[in-house]
C-alpha cells in the first residue's frame, strides 16, 4: 500500500488549515446584528460545510492510502495515550471489547499526550487490570486549555481533555497491557508484538 505523495499531503494540510480557520469564525458575535450579516452567515455556513467535506475527504483518503498504525505524524491528528481499566485484566477478549467500544469508555479516563505518563499510570505498577492505548485523535476534538488551568494527575502530568465521542477504534495504533506487553490492534483483534 503506497501512501499519499508529499504534494497530496501538503494539499490535505492546507485544506485542514482553511477548515480550522473557518471554524474559528462560527462562534463570533455579530452574525445576528443585521439582516445583511444573517445573509452572510448563511453563505459562510455553506462555505464552512464545503470546507468540512474537503477536510473529511482528505482524512478518508489518508486512511485508504496508508496504514495509520505506521504513520509517525498524521495531518489533522494528534497521537494521544488513553489509560484504561478492565476488571478481568488477564482476559484479552475483554480488552478487545473495551477497545472496540472506546468511544463510550473514554469519559473519566486519563488521557495524556506523553506516553511516559500513560506508562507511569499503568505498567509501573504491573497491574493486569490496567493498560493504555495509543490512538490518533482529531485535532478539532481536543479541547485546548491554558497551561495554568489544565488538569494534572498525581504525578504532575498534564491530562488532555477531549470532546465526547472523539475516540474511534479505527484510529487505534497499539495497546499496552499493564504487564508491559504491547499488542497491535488489527480488525478489532489484539495481536501480540514479537
Amino acid at each position: 500500500m503506497s501512501g499519499p505523495s508529499e504534494k497530496e499531503l501538503q494539499q490535505i494540510k492546507e485544506n485542514e488549515q482553511v477548515y480550522k480557520d473557518l471554524l474559528k469564525l462560527k462562534d463570533r458575535k455579530g452574525w445576528e446584528m443585521s439582516n445583511v450579516m444573517k445573509v452572510y452567515y448563511k453563505r459562510y455556513l455553506n462555505v464552512l460545510n464545503a470546507s468540512r467535506e474537503l477536510y473529511e475527504a482528505g482524512q478518508e483518503y489518508i486512511e485508504q492510502k496508508t496504514d495509520i498504525r505506521a504513520m509517525v505524524t498524521r495531518p489533522g491528528y494528534t497521537k494521544l495515550f488513553v489509560v484504561l481499566y478492565q476488571v478481568e485484566g488477564d482476559n484479552m477478549l475483554r480488552w478487545e471489547i473495551v477497545l472496540k467500544s472506546i468511544s463510550t469508555v473514554s469519559s473519566g479516563r486519563p488521557i495524556f499526550q506523553d506516553e511516559s505518563a500513560a506508562r507511569q499510570a499503568t505498567t509501573s505498577t504491573a497491574n493486569p487490570k490496567t493498560g493504555y492505548v495509543a490512538i490518533w485523535v482529531d485535532d478539532l476534538t481536543i479541547i485546548q486549555q491554558p497551561e495554568n488551568s489544565s488538569l494534572k494527575d498525581m504525578h504532575g502530568n498534564k491530562i488532555i481533555t477531549i470532546k465526547n465521542n472523539a475516540l474511534n477504534s479505527k484510529n487505534i495504533i497499539y495497546f499496552v497491557h499493564g504487564m508491559n506487553v504491547t499488542y497491535d490492534y488489527i480488525n478489532n483483534k489484539l495481536i501480540q508484538r514479537k
